[in-house]
């Protein structure tokens, strides 16, 4: 059941199913499915709230992405964000993904978390919280997000099942590889938003990688390290921003995720920094004297289970020429 379990959680359908459902009760364009599907299934996983839950409760407010009523499909309103009882429309988000994103900071803002701290929508629900108390589980949003009752959650739970009980998809499960967590403190510091598109794939120059990437002198990192052994260290979390890659230089704009990135800004209007967008992962190979640099096959056999977990968690296809920067 959805609606014991607490929000701030993980998922229980699968990327396929997320897909197939919209697929079936809605009438939108692939296009639109996959971008939706997606947009919930990635966001869920940064910002470690069950996507599948955030869809229900989308599915359930918006009548299956029908719409209708106050809000419309133009304003790409997830969950009828500012739509009140005495006629107001509710607000409005230029893409669906803008749209998911901001579903997902009002929930986490309903939560007690600080995401979204800058808009004025969020300081409401924080006064709310203050006269009602903080969502913990689903249930808890009725009488909140909505007006109370049982009839809100219940609905959302309706929507849930349907989405975990679908079976017009082959789901794929990839187990998280062992990795060993060593935390480095040079991670953010970023404005704007993270939002994960793609992996990059580094090879380290020298041989003691953990102890320069983790330092804070040095002002570098990564996601991830994978030393000659096949030892995975996970150095940043991947819902946070390593620093390993930067502003760009000379970018190849043939690669369509560049040619998106270099249009992004971030909360100041300032160029976003690659770092924001993707997962670096660090492979130990060449010596201090610049000899080697091939991965050995222990390297290999891990980079390849890390990069495979991280697609189906972030929901990044593996299209070499697109989402893969080498």
């Amino acid at each position: 059941m959805l609606t014991a379990r607490t929000v701030l959680n993980t998922n229980v359908a699968t990327l396929a199913q997320m897909r197939a459902h919209l697929a079936r009760v809605t009438t939108l364009s692939g296009n639109d499915i996959d971008e939706i599907a997606t947009g919930y299934y990635e966001y869920g996983a940064v910002f470690g709230v069950s996507a599948d839950g955030a869809l229900a409760q989308c599915l359930h407010e918006t009548n299956n992405l029908h719409f209708g009523g106050q809000v419309s499909a133009s304003q790409h309103n997830m969950a009828g964000i500012g739509a009140t009882n005495d006629g107001a429309a509710g607000l409005s988000w230029p893409t669906w993904r803008a749209g998911i994103r901001a579903h997902f900071i009002h929930l986490l803002a309903w939560c007690g978390q600080p995401a979204g701290d800058d808009d004025p929508r969020i300081r409401a629900v924080k006064a709310a919280i203050r006269q009602q108390g903080k969502v913990i589980t689903w249930r808890d949003l009725g009488g909140r997000w909505a007006v109370p009752g049982d009839g809100y959650a219940d609905g959302i739970e309706r929507h849930w099942q349907a989405i975990v009980n679908e079976t017009g998809a082959t789901s794929v499960s990839i187990p998280k590889p062992p990795m060993t967590i060593l935390d480095s403190p040079n991670r953010d510091g970023y404005p704007g938003t993270r939002r994960v598109d793609a992996l990059v794939l580094h090879i380290t120059q020298g041989t003691d990688s953990r102890g320069w990437l983790t330092s804070p002198q040095s002002k570098a990192s990564a996601n991830y390290l994978i030393e000659r052994d096949g030892t995975i260290y996970q150095l940043v979390p991947p819902d946070h921003d390593a620093w390993a890659n930067g502003q760009a230089n000379q970018p190849d704009t043939s690669n369509p995720l560049i040619a998106r990135w270099l249009t992004e800004r971030d909360s100041q209007g300032q160029p976003i920094n690659f770092n924001q967008r993707t997962i670096s992962i660090e492979h130990e190979g060449k010596s201090s004297n610049n000899l080697g640099g091939s991965l050995t096959p222990a390297q290999v056999a891990s980079t390849v289970a890390l990069q495979a977990w991280l697609c189906v968690t972030f929901a990044i296809p593996p299209e070499p020429s697109l989402r893969m920067i080498l």
